[in-house]
């Protein structure tokens, strides 16, 4: 009889559903998607917009990274970070209702304040004029979507995002000005109603850091997708099973 094999990924936070074992897929395009950057070793968008990221941070690098069986991701080294300029990019400015995604897998303790994705517009010495933004770390997950500068997170999740466990992050603003943070399937933090979005010419869309390149991300992300809906609670659970669930077991 041969020696014993590895232990198999943490479930999810809510607990592992039924039929755990598969592999995972990315998220995936639908009637709604306005960018979805997959992280499959390109920096193509697979959205109807072809939005092709740019590479940028302190030290720029393009690097790719397995995820879980069938699941890459963008490596975030904590300097570098991919970027859209929303200013030309008329489809990212949304100031309606919204909806932000990325499966991520960390691998700093203690980090602090991470920005993982972020819609942000710059004055000309570099202060943020508006931002929508989730935060996230693995002490605490947290997110901050509003349109002041200096905003600060307006919730907070209860819950940790596992240290290198592949997590769906979702947080959702809708047609009410609410935020909404989810961790896979879980619903874990509400905001108040937050202030009306409006848009900028020097809009930006950054991925892994803060646009004036500071709080990079260490570690990996992959399915970048922002959507121009704010999608429910039963669609982030079918975007956990249909990603993460055959890994991790199915949520009911």
């Amino acid at each position: 009889m041969g020696a014993t094999g590895p232990a198999g990924p943490t479930g999810p936070s809510g607990g592992a559903g039924t039929g755990a074992g598969g592999t995972a897929q990315y998220l995936a395009v639908d009637g709604d998607t306005v960018a979805l950057w997959t992280g499959n070793q390109t920096l193509n968008d697979s959205g109807p917009n072809g939005l092709t990221l740019q590479t940028g941070g302190t030290s720029p690098m393009e690097a790719y990274v397995p995820m879980l069986p069938g699941l890459w991701g963008f490596r975030f080294g904590g300097a570098n970070n991919f970027h859209r300029d929303a200013g030309v990019d008329a489809v990212l400015d949304i100031t309606g209702p919204i909806t932000l995604q990325a499966i991520v897998a960390l691998d700093s303790v203690n980090v602090g304040a991470m920005r993982l994705m972020a819609m942000e517009s710059f004055d000309i010495n570099l202060h943020p004029t508006w931002r929508i933004y989730f935060v996230i770390s693995t002490t605490a997950s947290s997110y901050a979507m509003d349109w002041a500068a200096g905003a600060v997170p307006q919730a907070k999740g209860a819950q940790r995002i596992p240290r290198m466990r592949p997590t769906l992050v979702t947080c959702t603003r809708d047609a009410s000005n609410i935020a909404r943070l989810y961790l896979d399937a879980d619903l874990v933090a509400t905001s108040s109603s937050l202030a009306t979005a409006t848009t900028d010419p020097d809009d930006r869309l950054i991925l892994g850091s803060l646009g004036n390149d500071t709080q990079y991300v260490n570690g990996a992300a992959g399915s970048f997708r922002v959507k121009d809906v704010a999608i429910s609670d039963a669609d982030v659970k079918a975007d956990y099973n249909a990603t993460l669930g055959p890994v991790y077991g199915m949520m009911p």
